[in-house]
């Protein structure tokens, strides 16, 4: 009589099964770990995106060039120093970022619409270095600047010093031309001061002025971000409340606690080695 062999569970196919268990968990681990690392990757993809643009729209200006004293001796220096090597349109690329990231720190700080600037050499001196005026088209602008620019002893410096300041000037609101001239060439001057260049000799924009470079700089130290709440401030409208507002306090007080003997005050640059040595690349 024949006997049967018990069934026997084949240890081959217990450990087969073990293995195929395992190997789904590693599967599943591993897809699971591919798709945070897609997630995280997308993310940051969406970030740089976002920062590159942000660095891009200062850069999305036109740039176009003038000589108007062609044949003189400040014209050929322009297009030796400035023009042929690109030099100028370099200038005021960094001056346009520089200024734009002071005041326009958040998306909650409106941007001035401007697309086009011409940087013009005039056929004359001007009544002041520089001089800003609106061109024919939205967000079109003319830097005028004076030949005697390029005959001061640091040329270079000095037209880069005063192209900070014309595009400080260009991206600042002015409360629909209602804000104080004395009160937009300072913040100018401070804008300057802040990238590394020196204070502007403008008498309109000294230290004898109720506003000058010196006391914004006093008052952005006593209450950080002053300076880009104040300008979002004269989007709109002008009055000495716009200041107190972007102070947090009454600006009269402040001036003369600026003004006390113990306050002793010096003005420095905030940024100076940075912008300085950006700039001086670009020259």
């Amino acid at each position: 009589m024949d006997i049967e062999e018990p069934h026997l569970s084949s240890p081959a196919t217990t450990s087969t099964s073990t293995s195929s268990l395992a190997d789904e968990t590693g599967i599943n681990t591993a897809a699971s770990t591919l798709t945070i690392l897609t997630r995280m990757t997308v993310l940051l993809t969406l970030v740089a995106i976002s920062l590159w643009a942000n660095h891009e729209a200062s850069m999305n200006i036109d740039i176009s060039i003038a000589n108007s004293a062609v044949g003189s001796r400040a014209g050929r220096l322009f297009d030796l120093n400035f023009v042929s090597n690109g030099r100028a349109n370099r200038i005021v690329h960094h001056a346009s970022r520089f200024v734009e990231q002071a005041l326009y720190p958040e998306e909650a700080y409106p941007r001035k619409p401007i697309s086009h600037i011409t940087l013009h050499l005039a056929s004359n001196d001007l009544d002041s270095v520089t001089s800003v005026s609106p061109g024919a088209g939205s967000g079109d602008y003319t830097i005028h600047l004076s030949p005697s620019l390029m005959s001061e002893a640091d040329g270079d410096g000095a037209l880069a010093s005063e192209v900070h300041r014309a595009v400080a000037r260009l991206r600042l609101w002015d409360a629909q031309q209602a804000a104080p001239s004395q009160l937009l060439e300072a913040v100018a001057d401070y804008l300057a001061v802040a990238a590394g260049f020196p204070p502007s000799s403008n008498k309109t924009c000294n230290a004898s002025s109720y506003w000058s470079a010196e006391f914004l700089q006093y008052c952005e130290v006593r209450r950080n971000g002053f300076i880009a709440r104040l300008n979002r401030g004269m989007r709109e409208r002008w009055s000495e409340s716009t200041v107190d507002d972007a102070l947090g306090s009454p600006v009269r007080q402040v001036y003369t606690a600026f003004h006390a003997p113990e306050t002793g005050y010096v003005m420095e640059s905030v940024n100076s080695t940075s912008s300085s040595a950006e700039v001086r690349q670009a020259m």
